[in-house]
């Protein structure tokens, strides 16, 4: 009874712990979508922007703040494809290089 008491426990507090790590990532991708619209306001119109905002939450869940520089210097459709195809690796290289990425 009492493994199964701890066993529980566990559970609740790892299910917090992750509850708040995509809150942080559902607040980053809205301080991200308010940058966006800003800048790529005609790419954000044409994907919408709540969509954008849930794929970029998912996005910086899983691959964290490079997915944002990335999607900041060459735009949300460029960056969200890049981490598509090649994962952490590509919003790594955009994050850093940008646009030069792009051409290369």
């Amino acid at each position: 009874m009492a493994r199964a008491a701890l066993s529980l426990l566990s559970l609740v507090l790892a299910g917090s712990a992750a509850s708040a790590q995509s809150q942080a990532a559902r607040k980053a991708a809205r301080e991200l979508m308010d940058f966006l619209r800003s800048r790529f306001a005609r790419e954000v119109a044409e994907e919408g922007a709540e969509r954008l905002e849930r794929r970029f939450a998912r996005v910086l869940d899983q691959y964290g703040n490079d997915a944002a520089l990335a999607a900041r210097k060459v735009g949300p459709k460029i960056a969200l494809h890049a981490v598509t195809h090649y994962e952490s690796m590509g919003a790594r290289v955009l994050a850093k290089w940008g646009t030069r990425a792009r051409d290369c």
